[in-house]
């Protein structure tokens, strides 16, 4: 019995963990896998065998280790430890094989990315609203305008429904023209509003847009992206229409709860190869990406995170929240710009290299240009399902191999 003991605990808390990660909406935050820094040789197993494969290796570890040291039995801990030491070997040559310098990037491409360090309170106050937006746009319009191709806001930069306010666009139109060459490309997040039939409040979508400035005509605001994966509490309140009757709102907005995106599809971005548009904690959902975009069907190149980091603070949550992200990167082979709100912005290549970034608590722009993704990794076909069945076969032997030698 003793020499299950440390796969039947691997795989009993790994179906816990992938429990977490999937029932009701799922919260898959900080798996046991993360613990390997993303970027690193042994993070690189990832493109393999994901987060998951990732944390059910760091949990057989784990009570390795506790066998070893209570029933003093070795071998399971021998074993896991030399699949680690092969684990970093050939994460370290699949690195050496791509130095960051030898890094291909997407022609006629450069990007601004606008970091502000604005507290989260400073957003909810009116009187600060005319400074936030302002604050923005000195940022987006600094030193090097003329020859930016796409400047992309986070997730709360402009609460509420940025493209209902006649103003705030106007002053955005005009801004954005003001330049010697070509407009360049606007993305950005917002909330959006489409009236019911059968209620009296709007449904309301955390949205991402990408808005272009034609030649003699007005500003011109792509299809929208409706964030999917909703933070109950945050963005909705369980419940559904009882709370909204009832007058309960969210913690992040003043509005009745929102409403998850229903399809998923994605706006095409001039100048811009497609793109898995992630807001803010869809990232960590390791089967966020799908295989192919919908509606047209295209094959995603790159994945744009949008987040807004600020309900953190100075705390462990915004550096979790990237390493996170960093992981999408190598389970897909897919470069990731992320641009958030009071977190860690930047650019992160397809091997989860933070190529440039933005710290926490810094204010100012990164204008970059896009990687080029990799090709089609060994993780994306389901491969959490799969590593769920297997850890469920382990758990079905060792069961039959214990009551076969508790009846000798």
């Amino acid at each position: 019995v003793t020499k299950w003991r440390a796969v039947i605990f691997t795989c009993l808390l790994f179906l816990a963990e992938f429990t977490r990660g999937h029932l009701v909406g799922g919260f898959p935050w900080n798996l046991p896998g993360y613990i390997f820094a993303a970027g690193q040789p042994i993070s690189q197993m990832a493109s393999v065998i994901g987060s998951y494969g990732l944390s059910a290796f760091v949990i057989l570890i784990s009570s390795s280790l506790a066998l070893a040291i209570d029933k003093r039995k070795f071998i399971p801990l021998g074993l896991s430890l030399a699949v680690l030491l092969a684990a970093y070997t050939i994460g370290s040559q699949r690195l050496n094989k791509a130095p960051i310098k030898d890094t291909q990037y997407v022609e006629g491409v450069k990007l601004r990315i606008v970091h502000a360090n604005i507290p989260q309170k400073d957003k909810f106050d009116p009187a600060k609203f005319v400074q936030t937006v302002n604050h923005y746009l000195r940022l987006s319009l600094s030193d090097g305008f003329d020859d930016v191709t796409h400047i992309i806001w986070p997730e709360g930069a402009v609460p509420g429904l940025m493209l209902e306010d006649k103003n705030l666009m106007r002053a955005i139109d005009n801004l954005m023209r003001s330049g010697k060459g070509e407009p360049p490309i606007f993305i950005t997040q917002t909330l959006r509003a489409e009236r019911r039939s059968d209620f009296p409040l709007p449904d309301y979508y955390n949205s991402a847009v990408a808005i272009s400035f034609p030649k003699n005509d007005t500003w011109q605001a792509s299809s929208f992206y409706d964030k999917q994966k909703l933070v109950p509490f945050g963005e909705f309140m369980p419940g559904g229409k009882l709370a909204e009757t009832l007058g309960l709102k969210s913690l992040s907005t003043a509005m009745h709860g929102m409403t998850p995106g229903k399809n998923g599809e994605v706006p095409i971005i001039p100048g811009l190869p497609p793109v898995s548009i992630q807001i803010c904690y869809e990232i960590i959902f390791p089967s966020s990406t799908p295989k192919l975009l919908p509606p047209r069907g295209e094959k995603p190149q790159w994945i744009l995170n949008l987040s807004n980091d600020s309900w953190y603070g100075d705390s462990s949550g915004p550096r979790q929240h990237v390493n996170q992200a960093r992981y999408r990167a190598i389970e897909q082979g897919l470069p990731i710009i992320r641009t958030t709100s009071g977190g860690i912005s930047g650019v992160i290549d397809a091997y989860g290299r933070q190529l440039a970034q933005r710290k926490l608590g810094e204010d100012g722009i990164l204008d970059s240009y896009l990687p080029r993704p990799l090709r089609k990794t060994l993780y994306s076909h389901w491969v959490d399902f799969v590593i769920a069945l297997l850890i469920l076969g382990m758990l079905g032997l060792g069961y039959i191999d214990t009551r076969r030698l508790q009846s000798l």
